[in-house]
């Protein structure tokens, strides 16, 4: 696997140009850039906020982050479309990274259902930047985890 680099774009910011349009085609075409270099290009947040499935099409993107409050939601034995979450972004080719991975019954449901990815607290901890730059640096460190923890 690569290093995974988190890059925002403001798209509000797009959405207050005077020319929305000109815009975003402008958007577009530097994130279609950012793609061909090699950069994967994903929808953070998914089914919240200003994300949308309209943007699946629109924007040239490869991964679609599934919101951790769906994660949640599921693993509180609630409605959650998280299971058609992943297989709409597998039917649309993208890989599957749901957020939320608070614990182990999360890593392995989300692993049943045939998600690619996760992100949270039980899989590693926020760092500051003298600890990831030491896990960059060298082969087998492990980030440290909370006390009683399990570590990945």
């Amino acid at each position: 696997t690569g290093l995974a680099l988190s890059i925002s774009v403001n798209y509000k910011a797009v959405a207050l140009a005077r020319n929305r349009q000109v815009a975003e085609s402008v958007a577009n075409e530097r994130l279609e850039e950012l793609r061909r270099a090699g950069v994967r290009i994903g929808i953070d947040d998914f089914g919240v906020g200003h994300s949308s499935i309209s943007h699946l099409h629109e924007l040239p993107v490869q991964i679609m982050k599934i919101h951790g409050s769906f994660v949640a939601r599921m693993m509180d034995g609630g409605p959650s479309p998280v299971p058609a979450m992943i297989a709409m972004g597998h039917d649309l080719g993208f890989v599957t990274i749901a957020e939320g991975v608070e614990d182990e019954a999360a890593y392995r449901r989300l692993g049943e259902l045939g998600c690619d990815d996760g992100q949270g607290y039980w899989m590693a901890r926020p760092a500051d930047a003298a600890t990831t730059s030491a896990f960059l640096a060298g082969p087998g460190i492990v980030l440290p985890a909370a006390a009683g923890e399990p570590r990945v």
